[in-house]
Order: C-alpha cells, then sequence, then structure tokens
C-alpha cells in the first residue's frame, strides 16, 4: 500500500516535458474531451484552462439555460466570445459578469433580444473590453452613456445600431477616447449635429457609416474642417449619395487609404473629381450610374478594387485590367450596360479575355465583402 500511495506523487510522464509541450498535446484534443480531463487533477484542470482554445470561443444557437452554465464554468478563461443564431434572455445577459477576462464580444447575429437593454450593459460596462460589436438592442440614452463612461479606458472598437435611442445619447461618445474604429448603422435618430462629437475622438481612424437616413455627405464637410480628416485611414459611407462637390472634399483626407461607397447614383463622373495618392482599397456596390472605370486615373497608387452588383462596360473595364497590371479587379454579379435595349456584341466579345486575366476576379459572396476593407 506504500508503494501504491507513493506512485500518486511521482511524475508522470506528461508532467515532465516542458508546458508548452503539454498544451501542444492537449490542442488536438475536442473542447468536449478536454472538459473530461480537467475533472482528473488540479493540475489537470488548470493545464486544461490554459488552452489557447478557450480565449476565442463561438456560441452558435444553444439554448438559454446550456449557454449559462456554460458561462459559469468556463467564462473567466474566454478572452473572445461570439454569439450568434440565438436569443439572449436576462439570465444571460446577467452571467456576461463572469467573464471577467473578456475583451471582444461580438453579437452582431443574434435574434431579437429586448433583455439587450440598459440593464444588459450594466453587466459589461466593468469587463476589460476592447472590442464590442452589437446586433438588435434596445439601449437608449441612458444605458449608452453608462456605457461609454465605463468602458472609456478599454474600448478600441464599437459597432452600434439603435432605433431607440435619440440624437442626444450619441454625444456621449466623447467619452470613449480611445477608440480607433466607429461603426455607426441604422441609426434612425442620428443626425448632423453628432458629427462635431465623432470630430473629437483624436485616435479614430476607421469609420462606418451605414444607412443612416438622417444623414447625409454633407456630414464630409465637418469632418474636412477638423483634425479628424488626418486620422482618418478608413471611410466606409453606406447609403449616402456623394455629389462632385463631395468628392472634392475627399480629396483633403490626405491619410486615407480604404474607401467603401454604396449607392446607386454613385457615378464615374462624380469619382473622377475625386483624386488620392494613398487610396490603396476602392470598393463600389450597388452603382447602376458608374458605366466605365475612367476614374482610375485619379488613384496611381490603387491595389484592389471590388465592384458589387456595378453596372460596368466589360471593355472598359477590360481596357483597365490589361492597362494596369498591379491593381487587382474583384467583381461580383455585374450588371450588364444596355444599349438600345440590349448588350452589345463587343461587351459579350469582352467577357472571355477577362476570365483569362490574372488581375481579374470573380468572388461569390452573400453579403458585402468588407474583409477586403478591413484593416
Amino acid at each position: 500500500m506504500k508503494r501504491t500511495h507513493a506512485c500518486a506523487f511521482q511524475r508522470d510522464g506528461l508532467q515532465r516535458i516542458p508546458k508548452d509541450c503539454q498544451l501542444l498535446v492537449f490542442s488536438f484534443l475536442r473542447l468536449e474531451d478536454v472538459c473530461l480531463v480537467a475533472k482528473l487533477s488540479m493540475r489537470l484542470k488548470h493545464l486544461a484552462y490554459a488552452l489557447p482554445q478557450w480565449k476565442r470561443f463561438q456560441m452558435q444557437g444553444l439554448q438559454n439555460q446550456t449557454a449559462i452554465s456554460f458561462g459559469w464554468a468556463h467564462g473567466r478563461s474566454i478572452e473572445n466570445l461570439s454569439i450568434q443564431g440565438m436569443r439572449i434572455s436576462r439570465a444571460l445577459c446577467n452571467s456576461f459578469s463572469k467573464y471577467t477576462r473578456l475583451q471582444h464580444l461580438d453579437i452582431t447575429t443574434i435574434w431579437k433580444s429586448p433583455s439587450v437593454n440598459d440593464r444588459f450593459v450594466g453587466a459589461l460596462m466593468h469587463l476589460p473590453l476592447q472590442s464590442l460589436k452589437f446586433g438588435p438592442n434596445e439601449i437608449t440614452e441612458k444605458g449608452f452613456l453608462a456605457l461609454c463612461r465605463g468602458l472609456k479606458g478599454t474600448l478600441l472598437t464599437l459597432d452600434f445600431n439603435s432605433r431607440f435611442m435619440r440624437t442626444k445619447g450619441f454625444y456621449y461618445i466623447v467619452h470613449l477616447r480611445k477608440l480607433k474604429s466607429l461603426t455607426l448603422r441604422s441609426c434612425i435618430h442620428l443626425d448632423h449635429t453628432v458629427v462635431p462629437f465623432l470630430c473629437t475622438l483624436k485616435e479614430l481612424s476607421t469609420l462606418q457609416l451605414s444607412f443612416l437616413p438622417r444623414l447625409s455627405a454633407g456630414c464630409l464637410n465637418a469632418i474636412k474642417n477638423s483634425p479628424l480628416k488626418d486620422q482618418i485611414q478608413t471611410l466606409i459611407l453606406n447609403g449616402m449619395f456623394l455629389s462632385e462637390e463631395h468628392f472634392r472634399t475627399l480629396c483633403h483626407f490626405k491619410s486615407l487609404k480604404l474607401l467603401s461607397l454604396c449607392h446607386p447614383q454613385i457615378s464615374n463622373q462624380a469619382l473622377s473629381c475625386f483624386k488620392s495618392n494613398n487610396l490603396t482599397v476602392l470598393t463600389l456596390f450597388c452603382s447602376k450610374a458608374l458605366i466605365n472605370l475612367d476614374f482610375l486615373r485619379g488613384f496611381p497608387n490603387l491595389n484592389n478594387i471590388c465592384l458589387y452588383r456595378c453596372a460596368v462596360k466589360l471593355t472598359n473595364l477590360l481596357k483597365w485590367a490589361t492597362e494596369r497590371k498591379t491593381l487587382h479587379f474583384d467583381t461580383c454579379k455585374l450588371a450588364p450596360v444596355l444599349e438600345n435595349g440590349e448588350v452589345s456584341l463587343s461587351e459579350i466579345i469582352a467577357a472571355t479575355p477577362l476570365k483569362a486575366l490574372s488581375n481579374v476576379s470573380v468572388i461569390q459572396v452573400t453579403k458585402r465583402p468588407y474583409r477586403l476593407i478591413q484593416i
């Protein structure tokens, strides 16, 4: 019995190898198996929870009670959490306080959840969040103020949409002094009075303004007259019509490297008024008035252009793809340009040599390919 008892305290083969090698061995196990191994001893429990798999977790289609139990058991180890295809209950909202190391939270694809409200913010504001991406929510001005004050020291990325928050609620964004990336989507009460508050964010380099019915491209003038014009490197304007004057305003954005536009009336003539030596990526969505790509003369250092559901002459696309070998063209579901109600013979002929060019590719996506414009 003494020998058997002594063997229980001897170093086993796994314990004799370095910890990074032990983690490598455990990395080949499924998380379900890791949970079983963690029950064997305190040493194996610490080893199991040190695995990098726990740092990033995707919660998809779980029942709320299962998600709550998971959070109580493993939430302290997770740094990056994504929740998809499920409704968030009030009890699940409260369980977020257990994710004490959580730095990145993405709930953009959750189902409509009335419990994602001001009370939900209370569970988040004490976490070390660096990135926060909202889905459907019912957060009001009070909750957004608490969010901005609670996360002002850590938050770097915010993706927010709201149909409930009034205009003055967006003014509180000035508290997020460290914010580097900001996305505002489908905020029906956001208007031009919010833009001066955005201009006070000294670290902001990525700005996305998408489908804001009370905000027009005139907001670019306010940005032009602020230090923000020299900070912005990525600019996404969805659902905004830009005229020739607006594109001339963009010429003052000297640091701009990635530009994304989505509007059916964006034309080649208007784009020709915008010239930039720093622009490297350009994406155009759903432009039925584009027709040709002669505006590319103003972007000598452009590396990538994405044309998504745009009306472009294939003969003109072939011309530019042949001349600019270093420029990569990503195309998706291009609309034909009709002449007298029909596609011309030259357009049909141009489709064949386009397929042979190495710098022209057809991408298959079900949503706008923002992967091209993320930094």
